[in-house]
């Protein structure tokens, strides 16, 4: 049986993922903490894993100017950021805002239940899965 080819070039990406609409420099952070408060921020006091879109996106712009098609969804937390604040969150050690990266999406209702094959994780490491939009 023949081997199949790979690939070859770069990996295709959604054109969603959250490396797009992340804030990308402190001055985008800063801007995001004066428009949408400490609802976007997992550890605000120092702007810290930052889990809304930044505000200079033509989606934000239009739902800062109270676009009455957007049904007051500003500032509202993106899952893809929140999974990414988690992971990062676990990878330093901060164990309170993995916690809280918890609750939140428990909350939203994007957890799910554990399968038999994730019974070896620790007992507060919990699976998030995004909905597709």
């Amino acid at each position: 049986m023949p081997k199949k080819k790979l690939a070859k070039g770069p990996r295709k990406t959604s054109a969603s993922s959250w490396s797009t609409v992340k804030p990308r420099n402190t001055k985008e952070r800063a801007e995001l903490m004066a428009k949408c408060a400490e609802t976007c921020f997992l550890r605000p006091h120092d702007l810290g894993f930052p889990i809304c879109p930044r505000c200079n996106d033509p989606y934000c712009q239009r739902c800062l100017n109270h676009d009455p098609s957007l049904k007051g969804r500003c500032c509202e937390v993106d899952c893809q950021g929140l999974l990414a604040a988690k992971r990062r969150a676990a990878q330093y050690g901060y164990q309170g805002i993995v916690k809280k990266a918890n609750r939140l999406a428990k909350s939203r209702g994007w957890i799910t239940k554990r399968e038999k094959r994730d019974r070896q994780r620790r007992k507060d490491d919990m699976i998030i899965t995004c909905p597709n939009n």
